[in-house]
Formats: structure tokens, sequence, C-alpha cells
């Protein structure tokens, strides 16, 4: 026990186990420690032998004597009693011995009191060892018992279960077999239904060739054909055209001398006849035909001064509209002649329109951005209007917000998040006392399109209570 504690089992006690290849290292390591001895006994004098002590047959597992697993162990009260048996009372000098061990080497062996008590404590002890050994194996037979009883009641139901899913497997093997033949014979309708629909496929493709071919060479004899009716019509125009200019520098007739001759003395119904001239494109192409000698720097006046550009937004035809302008027609924005793009000088355009329908030259704008101010700048030197400005900062003195309400016609009020809510109400106050209108622009958005927006709506509600 003192070996085992110095390599590495400080804790050991008689009771406890220990594997196998330490319990073979031990024995070899307390051989040598026996030859060691022996052979430093003192020159001349043989070492001391005595009889082994009768011992009781100790059962070891195979395992201690090397025969059995590497996995198998032994108690430490094993391993020190198969010592003791090998080596008899020489080796356990330590238990107190060492007066009977020299007379054992003089006379026969004399057992003391002490070694029968040894005895007798070691076939207990080994009797108690055999007990345990019985009970751990009974106690592991009966848990090997318990688990296959457990394991019994366990697979019984799978067992009935399996019985079950087997019979129902020999049941559904003839429907099984029906269906695999049926799927086969589907794959096969599919492969050639697959095989028919490439062919026809092909087919098609190759029709569709051919008439895109024919399409294309028919495209070509309707373009010549077009072509060539065309040419011959030009020929012919020009050739009365000619006739035509032939006879009019003759008769030194104008389009208002034709006019007239037809019975149009009235300008508006010479307008009204050619606007419907105009209307068609044939019309227009034909009469464009028939003026060649015109009046450049006339018609140049009228396309600039009348006839103005305009998106499909109906905020600019209004405006184009109202200001009783010709209206051509464009597909972008940025090429309107009303918002240029913009949607703050669309409204802005559209809101001069109606101060103009309304009477309304004067107008007092109370709160908003600087940005907006500035572009409300820009905007109202090209128009009518005469636009005043109060920034939101500005101090708000009772007579000079009187004097501006009194100089206006309407009073634009920006929201509380951008005018203050004081100088709001004393000017709406004022306005209220003065009779003006007060239009209010909702929202935190200070932007031109915005403020005009409430200015029409809030001028065509005055204007229609106005005229009921």
């Amino acid at each position: 026990m003192e070996w085992l504690r110095a390599n590495g089992y400080p804790n050991i006690r008689r009771a406890d186990t220990i594997r196998s290849e330490v319990v073979s290292a031990a024995l070899k390591a307390l051989g040598r420690g026996r030859a060691l001895r022996a052979s430093q006994a003192p020159l001349g004098q043989a070492p001391l032998r005595q009889p082994p002590v009768s011992q009781p047959p100790v059962s070891h597992p195979p395992a201690a004597r090397g025969e059995g697993g590497a996995n198998l162990k032994m108690s430490f009260a094993e391993l020190i009693d198969e010592h003791f048996a090998e080596t008899g009372p020489q080796a356990s000098g330590g238990r107190g011995t060492t007066g009977p061990a020299l007379g054992s080497a003089l006379g026969p062996a004399i057992e003391t009191p002490e070694q029968r008590i040894a005895a007798a404590l070691e076939q207990r002890e080994a009797a108690r060892r055999e007990s345990d050994e019985w009970r751990v194996r009974y106690s592991r037979v009966r848990s090997e018992r318990d688990d296959a009883m457990a394991l019994n009641r366990t697979l019984e139901p799978l067992a009935a279960q399996s019985q079950k899913l087997t019979a129902e497997v020999e049941r559904l093997r003839p429907e099984l077999h029906q269906k695999s033949q049926l799927l086969r014979e589907t794959h096969d309708e599919r492969a050639t239904l697959e095989h028919t629909c490439a062919e026809l496929q092909a087919s098609l493709s190759e029709v569709r060739d051919a008439l895109r071919s024919s399409e294309a060479r028919e495209v070509e004899h309707r373009d010549l054909h077009e072509e060539l009716g065309s040419t011959v019509q030009r020929e012919m125009a020009w050739r009365t055209r000619a006739l035509e200019l032939e006879r009019a520098a003759q008769a030194g007739s104008s389009l208002v001398l034709v006019l007239q001759r037809i019975g149009l003395i009235d300008p508006a119904d010479q307008a009204s006849l050619l606007r419907g001239v105009l209307s068609t494109r044939d019309g227009a192409v034909a009469l464009m035909r028939a003026l060649r000698p015109i009046d450049a720097e006339g018609l140049l006046r009228l396309f600039t001064e009348r006839v103005t550009r305009v998106c499909v937004d109906p905020i600019c035809n209004q405006v184009a509209e109202g200001n009783d302008c010709i209206v051509l027609r464009v597909d972008s924005e940025r090429d309107c002649g009303v918002c240029l793009g913009s949607p703050d000088r669309r409204w802005f355009h559209r809101m001069v329109q109606e101060c103009d329908r309304a009477g309304v030259r004067r107008l007092l704008i109370v709160g908003g951005t600087e940005a907006c101010h500035e572009v409300l700048r820009v905007l109202g030197q090209t128009s009518r209007l005469d636009l005043r400005l109060v920034m939101a900062n500005e101090e708000c003195v009772p007579a000079r917000v009187q004097g501006r309400v009194e100089s206006c016609d309407v009073v634009v009020l920006f929201g509380p998040t951008l005018a203050p809510a004081e100088m709001t109400e004393m000017y709406a106050a004022a306005a209220q006392k003065e009779r003006r209108v007060t239009a209010s622009v909702p929202g935190g958005r200070s932007t031109v399109a915005t403020l005009a927006r409430s200015v029409c709506s809030r001028l065509t509600r005055s204007l229609l209570l106005a005229t009921r």
C-alpha cells in the first residue's frame, strides 16, 4: 500500500479496486524489492527463510493473474493477500513478526495467536469478498433478466404491429404491381407523345419561318406599290398645282377672295372654315400645298405668340386654354411651355390665372421658408400679381399688420409649423376685420405648389359663394 501511495494512489483503502495492469506492475515491483533485500544480505550469511504460513485459499479473478481481459479489476486487499501468500512471513515484516520469523529459520514453524487471528480475519475477509462477488453476480443477472423482460414487453406490440404491416404489405402487393404496370404504360405513352410533339414543333418552326419570309416579301411588295402610287400622286399633284398657280397668277386671286367667293364674308366664319380644314391631316396637307406664297413674318409671329407647347398635365392645359392659346401637344414635361417640368411653376401659373378671373391683384403671404420665398420672387417677376412676402421671424407690430392687410386682396397663412401661432392669429384677425379673403396652407410643406393649390381652392369657393 505504501508502494501504491508513492505511485499515484494517495487515498487507497483495502476495499478499493485497481486495474489488472496496475496489479501486475505492483507484483513485479514487490518481487524486485525482495530480490534486492536478498542480495543485500551480509556475506557468508544465507537469507533467513521461514516456512510459509498456512493461508486459506483465495480465489483471484483471472485479470489479477493475467488470464482475463484488461478491463477486470481486483481490490487492494486481494493484492496484499496474494503478495503475502507468495512471499510468506518474510514479506510481512511490518506486522510485528520479527521474532517468529527468526525462530522459524532454526526450527519448525509455530503458529502464534496473532497469526491465527490474522488467518481467521483473512478467511472471514475472503468469505465476505466471495459473498459480495456472488451478490454482484446475482444483481447483474437479475438486472439482465429485468432488462430482457422489459425488452420483451416492448417488443410484443412491435411484433404484433409488424405482423399487421406484413399482412398489409401482402394485401397491397397485387395493387402495387398493377399500379407499377399502369405507370410503365403511362411512361411509354408520354415518351411517344413527347416524340410526336417534338416532330410537330419542328414542323411548326419550319412553317413559321416560311410564313415570316412570305410576310416580309409581302411587306416589301406593299411598300414598293405604295411608293409607286405616292410617286404618281405627287407627279399629278405637282402638275395640278402648277396649273392652279398659273391660273392664280393670271387671275390675281388670294385666300380672302376665294373665301368671299364661297360666301364667307365674316372673319369668324372664315376662321371656323380654316380650323375645320386643318383638323384633318389630309385637309391640312392640301391647304399647305395650296398656300405656296405665304407671309413668313406673319406666320412666325403667329406661331410664337399664339401657339403654346403643352404637356399632358390637365393644369397646364387649363392654363393654355385660359390664355386663349393654340395648344401643341408634347410628350416630355421639360418641353412644356407652361411648367417646364416644375410643379411649382405649373401651379403658380394656375394661381395667376385664377387670381385674374377673381379680380385679385395683391397677395400677402405670411410665413414659409426662405427657399419658397425665393421661388415666388423669381416667378412673380413675369406675372401680373403683386406678391408681398412676410418672413416667419419678423416682428409683429399691430399697426404694420393692419396696414399690410388693408393694402392686399388675399391673405395667405402658412401652417403652425412654418409660422408662429401668434403671428397667424394676428393676421387672421386683421383680415377678418377688414373683410379680406384668407387662404390657409395646410400641412408642414413649404412649397409654391401647395400654396398655389390652396389659393386656387379658396378663390374658387369664394367665387361660387359670390355668384350664388
